[in-house]
């Protein structure tokens, strides 16, 4: 997290990283923005490019908007970008790439935001998550 850098992160039973499909897991923060920013030469090349945001089912329209902005700015880059919005599952479910949402993905792009022992133990976190699957590279910006 001190890194001051982004930090590309390969799963111990991945393959080379081609990054023909990334995904960028966006929320309206600055870690989010510094990590769509650090990953444009990833962008650049891949075929395809889901920006996702996951939300309440209140805020999915604000999400929507919110991912259409950035898809517009990537589009003006000549990156192939599309968005998805979802609602958050009710029942907090580790955040696995190719889980409920049904990914595939040669890259996620994320910002990360460290939380104190408590707060990851107590609430979870998206990061640690992430962290702990084995298949799909990480590009991490904080």
């Amino acid at each position: 997290m001190q890194a001051g850098r982004p930090v590309l992160i390969a799963p111990p039973k991945g393959t080379l990283l081609s990054g023909r499909k990334v995904v960028v897991a966006w929320k309206d923060s600055r870690e989010a923005r510094r990590a769509l920013s650090d990953s444009i030469p990833f962008l650049e090349a891949a075929e395809g490019v889901l920006v996702l945001e996951v939300c309440d089912e209140d805020g999915l329209d604000d999400a929507r908007i919110r991912t259409d902005d950035v898809v517009s700015a990537l589009r003006r880059r000549k990156v192939a970008a599309e968005r998805r919005s979802r609602i958050r599952p009710r029942h907090r479910q580790p955040a696995h790439p190719g889980g409920s949402l049904g990914l595939r993905a040669d890259l996620i792009v994320l910002g990360c935001y460290g939380h104190s022992r408590l707060g990851e133990w107590v609430f979870g976190g998206v990061t640690r998550d992430l962290l702990s699957q084995d298949e799909i590279y990480l590009l991490l910006s904080h």
